[in-house]
């Protein structure tokens, strides 16, 4: 075994922030993916896509990128990825798995879900995290770490009070019409706002906003975000995987679905099977960092400790759609050439409604809009039309989300069987975002001459548990760890060689988006690998 060999299970977000810290501190490292793609066609069409001006981009091809999607105004019932399904495959990697009342998944995917993602990047508040037993000021230095490597859209503004940029941005993406009417909005009331306990600004996403060297394309505002970006502008860590294997010290295995973790005083063993076959397969090294998604390395913890029968609390960050309809209406927005990814970002600080901050992202047009207002109107949609633009013109939608102490949360525990393990996961429900839901659309009530905009209350949707796809802490990293609980460094009690890594360890999950942070965490990890050989 060579003792400075380690293994990284997992290439979405956290694995690969894990994976670069490693290879840059020198270590050998191997990565272990499940790996799946998009078929050959569908690449072929993107390839397609990126290979021309956008001028000339072929009508057929794009066609085909958006094929599958739908939308009504309960909102997008799959999200997929250049018309394809392929980060939600089960190819193993689930195995048994029994659900009732919630939503959630698990990724087989090479980037695992950053290929579907919205692709928002925001830090944790220290408020929101006043709990945790980690260094804000290691967190802080990670944050600018992973900043580093992947690209970041933002521009300073009033969020930098609460949330800092954490290092140089790349340029940011030009706001859509509907945005910066908000936003100058915003800002003009920005004093009124603040003495209620809002400060907005701009979104902040990991897209390329201009060309560079690895991809020499920038935005050209084509609207087909949601979708799956043509020039590949929006961060998938399968990108990352990509630059990680131009490193001599770094080895992709693929194929490949981790079942149990067995160490020893010398090292830890890797047992999985490969996709199709089931062949068993083993691998032996020095250390290992766990990162397959909150679900998948809660499932391969609890295997891999023989902990059948026992349940662990999976929390959530609850997620509901809120439509907006503005004072003033944009014109063209149908027509106008814009990105469509979140627009502008309401950040809600009242200790009156709770302790941890709400996050209200907007979302102004996208062509969805359109397809689920048609469907809204029905048989009446040929008549809606001529109103259309106008409606469109004052919409925007609020996907906002709470911190999980103010969330229901889901319950997952591991069931042996005859036939095989079976993973159950159940809601422990809350009564606690409907109230608070019902308290933010009162509070926008009361703020709406500020804000220039009415919440629509009748439309408003509250997902189930899990629905945000942005859950973890089902082993919370604690100061003493006891059992399903993790030390600092993400080893589950029982485990000195075994680091969980993504947002499985993180004791709790902000209402500012899980993937920065669970990155930055990752990161921070993996940076103590020389302090403990």
């Amino acid at each position: 075994m060579n003792q400075n060999h380690v293994f990284v299970i997992g290439s979405g977000p956290a694995g690969v922030a894990a994976a670069f810290s490693l290879v840059k501190q020198g270590v050998e490292v191997t990565m272990i993916d499940v790996g799946e793609e998009s078929e050959p066609q569908r690449r072929d069409t993107v390839d397609e896509l990126y290979a021309a001006e956008f001028e000339r981009w072929n009508p057929k091809a794009v066609e085909k990128l958006r094929a599958g999607m739908s939308a009504d105004t309960a909102g997008i019932p799959q999200k997929l990825v250049y018309g394809s399904d392929y980060p939600y495959r089960d190819l193993g990697q689930i195995g048994r798995l029994e659900t009732s009342g919630v939503e959630c998944l698990m990724s087989g995917a090479k980037g695992g879900l950053s290929n579907a993602w919205g692709a928002n990047l925001m830090p944790y508040h220290g408020r929101d995290i006043d709990d945790w037993c980690v260094d804000a000021g290691d967190l802080s230095r990670a944050y600018a770490q992973v900043a580093s490597f992947i690209p970041v859209s933002a521009g300073p503004d009033d969020l930098e009070e609460w949330f800092p940029l954490h290092g140089a941005t790349k340029g940011m993406l030009q706001p859509s019409s509907q945005a910066v009417s908000l936003v100058e909005t915003l800002r003009k009331n920005r004093e009124a706002l603040r003495a209620n306990g809002i400060i907005a600004g701009y979104s902040r996403l990991a897209v390329q906003t201009n060309p560079t060297d690895a991809n020499p394309r920038g935005c050209v505002y084509c609207g087909l975000c949601m979708y799956g970006c043509p020039y590949r502008l929006i961060y998938s860590s399968a990108s990352t995987v990509e630059e990680l294997k131009a490193s001599p010290n770094f080895k992709y295995i693929t194929g490949v679905v981790v079942e149990k973790l067995r160490e020893s005083d010398t090292g830890v063993e890797v047992l999985g099977k490969r996709v199709g076959s089931g062949e068993p397969v083993a691998f032996a090294g020095k250390r290992v960092y766990v990162a397959c998604g909150a679900i998948a390395t809660t499932k391969l913890l609890l295997e891999s400790l023989g902990a059948y029968g026992s349940k662990v609390l999976l929390r959530d960050r609850h997620y509901f759609l809120l439509p907006m309809m503005h004072y003033a209406a944009s014109t063209g927005v149908i027509e106008e050439r814009l990105h469509t990814l979140g627009q502008a970002y309401l950040e809600v600080f009242d200790a009156a409604l709770s302790r941890r901050t709400i996050q209200l992202q907007f979302y102004t047009y996208n062509d969805l809009y359109l397809q689920a207002m048609r469907k809204k109107f029905g048989p009446f949609a040929a008549f809606s039309d001529p109103i259309m633009p106008h409606l469109l013109g004052r919409l925007s939608i609020v996907m906002g989300y709470l911190h999980s102490d103010d969330s229901s949360a889901l319950a997952i525990s591991l069931e042996a069987g005859a036939k095989g393990n079976t993973l159950r996961i159940e809601p422990v429900p809350s009564e606690r975002p409907r109230q608070l839901m019902d308290a933010i659309v009162r509070k926008l009530w009361k703020l709406r001459g500020l804000v220039r905009a009415v919440p629509v209350k009748f439309m408003m949707q509250s997902a189930k548990p899990g629905k945000s796809y942005h859950y973890g802490g089902t082993f919370p990293m604690k100061t003493d760890p006891g059992r399903f609980e993790c030390d600092s460094l993400g080893r589950p009690s029982g485990f000195r060689r075994v680091h969980a890594v993504d947002a499985t360890v993180l004791p709790s999950i902000a209402s500012t988006t899980v993937v920065f942070t669970a990155m930055a965490n990752a990161f921070r990890i993996a940076s103590r690998h020389g302090a403990l050989e």
